[in-house]
């Protein structure tokens, strides 16, 4: 399947100056899936205040993930962007959706993201794992069932380690 993939920088209006979010866009023919992420470049606020090595950032079902540049990223929203709706009571954002161009019936979870963001911690902060677990997560909400993805997901983290060899 063609996808078209965007990874965008998005100024924040709610949080510190320093931190701005980022945004994993995969869109197909179905619709489009995202994973959104706060992100904190080495030095700010944010990571001063929690520390590098906090019980909080380094939980290991947390959202959090420490870049190998000394960024921190927090795990915000996996989520997916439908042209009609997904279930029922599935209401239309109010506003024109900047992804589809149209209307546009959205969710996410905040939990979902923080899974992937363990696989991207687990892979060394490997890119291919946020493309492959939106991939999965496209073929969830847009194709097929839930076990498939999870397998696979995991299955390319398990790769990934393998290759890098023993710590």
């Amino acid at each position: 399947m063609d996808f078209q993939r965007r990874v965008e920088d998005i100024p924040s209006s709610d949080g510190p100056a320093a931190m701005h979010r980022r945004r994993w866009l995969l869109v197909g023919p179905l619709g489009a899936v995202q994973y959104l992420t706060h992100w904190y470049p080495p030095g700010s606020a944010v990571i001063r205040v929690l520390g590098r090595d906090s019980e909080l950032v380094n939980h290991p079902e947390g959202p959090y993930v420490h870049h190998p540049d000394g960024s921190l990223s927090m795990a915000v929203d996996l989520g997916y962007h439908s042209p009609v709706p997904y279930y029922e009571g599935h209401g239309m954002m109010d506003e024109a959706c900047d992804v589809l161009g149209g209307p546009c019936y959205y969710d996410g979870s905040s939990l979902d993201a923080g899974y992937i963001a363990q696989r991207v911690a687990a892979s060394g902060f490997d890119e291919r794992v946020i493309w492959a677990s939106l991939e999965g997560f496209y073929a969830e909400v847009f194709e097929q069932p839930r076990e498939d993805i999870e397998a696979a997901a995991d299955a390319l983290v398990r790769h990934l380690a393998d290759k890098a060899g023993p710590d």
